[in-house]
């Protein structure tokens, strides 16, 4: 397995494929961590951009039931990981929270803590006072508090990700941007801009923002 992009979804990719036993090949176009992996704010927030009724109504009661399982247990899975690996990543795990500055704003966080509370989350609403103590702002007319949430070392958490993938039997190779993927007879080629050609049985496409014409369409 190729793996191209050496930032967190490539480097955990990386991880798991190999401890399953594959041989892995990760490839970076610059150095670990200087992309948006290790650059982010940190900010470690379960959830997806949709809510569970939503995600139910749209994928339905099987498929929408395994989107809000994933996205309920997104932070969870950091936190784990940073404990049971014992990653030297400084963390602080004491939520996060989505400020309502209209009546609107206001009335979809409420539905959003119900939804979320309902399904045995930590989470509250903050009335109008509450929010001004705790964030030092005026002006919010309230806002929703999710405990679950924290914040971590971004540069730490990636390169932490790198050295338990390396120990784990995957290679990974720095400044090597990939310029050309072809398929054929079930083997991919990759070829990269340094010269190096590599040959997979399947290719993993970690670069986010960073695919440009890599793969046509998908950018």
């Amino acid at each position: 397995v190729v793996i191209v992009g050496g930032g967190i979804l490539g480097l955990s990719t990386a991880v798991h494929a190999a401890r399953f036993g594959l041989a892995v090949q990760v490839l970076e176009a610059g150095e670990i961590g200087q992309g948006a992996s290790g650059l982010n704010g940190g900010q470690v927030i379960p959830g997806l951009k949709y809510d569970p009724e939503w995600l139910l109504e749209h994928f339905g009661p099987e498929r929408g039931e395994i989107l809000v399982n994933f996205a309920a247990s997104t932070a969870d899975a950091v936190f784990e990981l940073i404990r049971d690996e014992k990653l030297a990543v400084p963390f602080v795990r004491n939520g996060w929270i989505q400020a309502a500055h209209t009546e609107t704003a206001l009335e979809a966080a409420a539905n959003r803590d119900r939804q979320w509370r309902n399904r045995g989350a930590d989470v509250r609403l903050l009335s109008q006072t509450e929010i001004a103590a705790l964030t030092g702002a005026q002006g919010y007319l309230g806002g929703w508090l999710d405990r679950r949430a924290g914040v971590i070392d971004p540069l730490a958490y990636t390169s932490e990700l790198a050295r338990i993938a390396s120990a784990a039997g995957a290679k990974i190779a720095e400044h090597q941007k990939v310029m050309r993927l072809d398929y054929n007879a079930g083997i991919w080629r990759i070829s990269t801009e340094g010269g190096a050609e590599l040959q997979a049985k399947a290719v993993i496409l970690a670069t986010n923002a960073y695919t440009g014409d890599l793969l046509p369409g998908l950018a």
